[in-house]
């Protein structure tokens, strides 16, 4: 049984090692001309990005995006352990007391306090390192680079994946996590279209000592988000989404039009960011979401099945549960037909339902009004934070868990 992955982000070397420890010889097609190299996203494109990171970095406005942040919350690291039982853990770095969401004159609207106290709180790594562990678990040989995808073509018993270099894969299997512009989500459903929601994400690591922040969390505005997020090892992870409106329009690789302004440390990570260039992704989503995540011997994972938001940090974590849930169905069923209807049956509607939880929450995110945001500022801040953080705990119940 031989199966080829198209994605060498992480939902696409998931993918491989889960097929590889459900007894499937595995080649994982990288469009990037070299197999170890930093590049790709959570699907190999577009992200989790990712605490936004995503799946999702074959959009991304730098060539390199070893600097890239990816938050993994708790049901992602059991999907790691899952997929990889003998890897060693990832470290976490803790938040600080005191963290949450504030908005810009500093006022606390929701504590993560609850979150970390119940042990439900994401952790936020550099993206390349859990890349590579996944890569060294995979093995290397099983990843073919300067494989670019333009298409299939499906017979009753194989799929001919179709590469630009002329060269044609023959397999039993296909599974998609080449994200949501990928060439195999319309061979799956053609309704879901790629929609530009009018703003872009900036995604930085910075090492240790370069900005010392006042608070960790988000910070919240008209329409803008900057986040911050402490990695191992005393380095800083940051994000910022600004309502950019045209996608077509020449940005800056650093966000200062929208958050020079902004309280400290905003400014001095900005600041910082010119030496260590952040990677820049429209935001978009899949609408519809698809109606099927197979068809054929075609499965879409990741991105590629249901684009990702930059809200909740979910990408990453949703296509490390596609991979677990796709290889569990195919070690129960011995036909492949019934094992990816049961991935399907069992996968979509979790997955669904948690992209709409994340579409929802970032309607939070893109008020833009005085009155819109004053109103949602002032209900956060007078809630009692226990009723938040159960608010929080019960809609991640399908989402970070």
């Amino acid at each position: 049984m031989d199966a080829v992955v198209v994605g060498a982000g992480l939902g696409g070397l998931a993918a491989g090692l889960g097929l590889r420890r459900a007894g499937w010889r595995v080649r994982v097609l990288d469009q990037a001309d070299d197999r170890a190299d930093d590049r790709g996203g959570t699907d190999a494109a577009h992200t989790d990005t990712a605490i936004t990171a995503t799946d999702t970095a074959d959009t991304a406005t730098t060539p390199d995006i070893a600097d890239t942040p990816v938050a993994l919350w708790p049901g992602a690291f059991a999907a790691l352990e899952e997929l990889c039982p003998r890897c060693e853990p990832l470290p976490r770095a803790p938040w600080p007391p005191g963290s949450g969401v504030f908005d810009r004159s500093g006022r606390l609207l929701v504590s993560f306090d609850p979150l970390v106290a119940s042990g439900a709180a994401p952790a936020v790594l550099p993206l390349d390192e859990v890349r590579r562990g996944l890569l060294r678990a995979l093995g290397p040989e099983h990843v073919v680079p300067s494989a670019q995808v333009i298409g299939v073509r499906e017979t009753s018993t194989r799929v001919v994946v179709r590469c630009a270099d002329g060269v044609d894969h023959l397999t039993g299997l296909v599974v998609a996590a080449d994200g949501p512009r990928g060439v195999l989500g319309p061979e799956v459903d053609d309704r879901p279209r790629v929609r530009h929601l009018g703003a872009t994400s900036w995604h930085g690591l910075l090492p240790p000592g370069r900005v010392r922040p006042e608070w960790h969390g988000e910070m919240w505005g008209r329409g803008e988000v900057f986040g911050v997020a402490p990695l191992p090892g005393g380095g800083l992870a940051w994000y910022a989404v600004a309502p950019t409106g045209d996608p077509g329009r020449d940005l800056a690789p650093v966000p200062h039009e929208w958050f020079a302004r902004w309280p400290a440390p905003v400014p001095e990570i900005l600041a910082a960011a010119e030496d260590h260039p952040p990677v820049q992704r429209p935001v978009e989503g899949l609408f519809p979401l698809p109606r099927r995540y197979v068809r054929g011997r075609i499965a879409l994972l990741g991105d590629a099945a249901r684009g990702a938001s930059p809200v909740l940090g979910q990408g990453a974590g949703q296509a490390l549960a596609d991979a677990v849930i796709l290889e569990l169905a195919l070690r129960a069923k011995s036909r492949l037909d019934e094992a990816l209807a049961a991935y399907d049956q069992v996968r979509r509607p979790q997955a669904n339902r948690a992209a709409r939880r994340t579409w929802l929450a970032a309607a939070l995110h893109r008020l833009r009004h005085p009155v819109a945001v004053d109103v949602r500022d002032g209900l956060l801040a007078h809630a009692p934070q226990w009723m938040i953080g159960r608010v929080v705990l019960r809609a991640l119940g399908g989402i970070g868990s």
